[in-house]
C-alpha cells in the first residue's frame, strides 16, 4: 500500500514538471531575450504593458515599434505554416537525418498574435527557442517555400532565436 502510494506521488510530481516546465521555460527564454535587449544600446524597450497583449514584449529601432512573441519549442522540432493562425510542430526524431518526426501538434496561442492589428510604424516577431531545424510555409496544397529570416510570412518575420540575435547585432554595427 504504502509503495503504491509513493508510486502515485512520484507521478504527480513528474505530470506537475511536464504541464509546468513549457511556461517556465518560455518566462525565462522570454526574460533572457528582453534582458539581452536591454544591453543593447541601439534597441529601446517600449514602455507598453504587454501583460494582457498577444505578444510577449515590445522594442524600438530604427524609428519602429516591434512586437515580439517567443515561442519555445523542443529542440530540433520543425514548424510547418499552413494558414495564418495554423502553425504545425513536428519534432522528436532528434537531429537525425532523414528520420520522421514522430510527435505531431498544433501552436496554441498563435491566432491572437496574428491577428492583432499593426500600422504603418508596427511591425511583428515571432522569436523560436531554441533554434528550429526547418521551417517551412504551404502556399497551396502541393507547394511548400523554406522560410528565411526575410521572408513574409503572413504579415510578420519568423525568425529564430540566433537570428533575431544577429538581426540585432547587425543594425548595432550598422550604428557604429
Amino acid at each position: 500500500m504504502e509503495i503504491l502510494l509513493i508510486l502515485f506521488a512520484l507521478g504527480a510530481i513528474f505530470l506537475t514538471y511536464q504541464l509546468c516546465q513549457p511556461l517556465i521555460l518560455k518566462q525565462t527564454k522570454g526574460k533572457k531575450i528582453k534582458a539581452w535587449l536591454a544591453k543593447t544600446k541601439p534597441v529601446a524597450l517600449a514602455k507598453a504593458d504587454s501583460r494582457n497583449q498577444p505578444y510577449d514584449f515590445a522594442f524600438e529601432k530604427d524609428g519602429f515599434v516591434y512586437f515580439v512573441k517567443v515561442i519555445v519549442i523542443p529542440k530540433y522540432a520543425e514548424i510547418i505554416i499552413n494558414s495564418k493562425t495554423t502553425w504545425e510542430l513536428r519534432y522528436g526524431a532528434g537531429n537525425t537525418p532523414g528520420k520522421i518526426q514522430p510527435i505531431k501538434k498544433y501552436l496554441p496561442g498563435i491566432a491572437p498574435f496574428m491577428n492583432y492589428p499593426v500600422d504603418e510604424q508596427t511591425k511583428k516577431i515571432a522569436v523560436l527557442t531554441p533554434d528550429a531545424k526547418k521551417k517551412v510555409k504551404y502556399i497551396n496544397e502541393n507547394e511548400i517555400v523554406f522560410v528565411e529570416p526575410h521572408t513574409n510570412v503572413y504579415g510578420i518575420q519568423l525568425l529564430n532565436e540566433s537570428e533575431f540575435i544577429a538581426l540585432i547585432d547587425e543594425s548595432k554595427h550598422n550604428e557604429s
